[in-house]
């Protein structure tokens, strides 16, 4: 917290030129494990390999769902355990990992643009919605019902469940047709007595305990009187 306070106050003097008062500390998070409520995974075909796996001469398999290694567009990190997003986050993870794997379903190349599974995204909110999405790649309708029917079947709290299909060169949703499988087509957050419908497309702080502590210091700053 210290390093980002120093950093930000560096690019006003240092950058920024701008004479400051003195600055009130950063106001922490209440949580640090388990607080975004946005998630977005990528498959890939080409997993990040440990050195053990590496030299130890046995057939494996390179499918993944995780992050991206930094600096690696190309490779993901296969999560095993994820602690950034609230349950049940990483068990719908997990449970469309090992489906897709059990089934052999394609994970995505990024280099060749093939296979059938691209990315996917989690929302959640405090009013205790759930939104899934899958980004496919390639159109393979009875393996893409498959795993959602799936995904409904373990995961009957999902509230919308929706799917796109995405053969861009990259992975961005704005301008994609997205298709609400089951559900809602959105989901709902509530910030004290606002409430705020949020699509697939929205954009809505990640930190949802941490913007309602954002929008009290605004207010408190402004005084306003009616």
């Amino acid at each position: 917290m210290e390093l980002k306070q120093n950093t930000v106050v560096n690019n006003l003097r240092r950058i920024g030129h701008l004479e400051l008062p003195e600055i009130d500390p950063i106001l922490p998070a209440p949580d640090s494990y388990f607080y975004r409520n946005k998630m977005e995974f990528s498959f890939s075909s080409h997993r990040w390999l440990t050195e053990k796996e590496i030299t130890g001469g046995k057939p494996m398999d390179r499918n993944g769902l995780g992050l991206h290694i930094p600096g690696r567009w190309d490779r993901v990190l296969d999560l095993e355990n994820c602690y950034l997003q609230a349950h049940p986050s990483n068990a719908i993870r997990l449970a469309i990992r090992n489906y897709a794997r059990e089934n052999n379903y394609s994970f995505f190349d990024p280099r060749k643009q093939n296979g059938l599974l691209r990315t996917l995204m989690i929302r959640n909110t405090n009013k205790g919605d759930l939104m899934v999405l899958l980004q496919f790649y390639e159109d393979h309708a009875a393996n893409r019902e498959a795993l959602l029917d799936h995904l409904q079947e373990r995961f009957p709290e999902i509230s919308s469940l929706q799917f796109v299909i995405n053969q861009k060169a990259n992975d961005t949703l704005y301008d994609q047709n997205i298709i609400c499988y089951s559900g809602k087509d959105h989901i709902t957050e509530q910030m004290e007595d606002l409430e705020f419908k949020v699509t697939a497309k929205s954009f809505y702080q990640t930190n949802s305990a941490q913007a309602l502590n954002l929008y009290k210091k605004v207010r408190e700053f402004a005084a306003l009187k009616g």
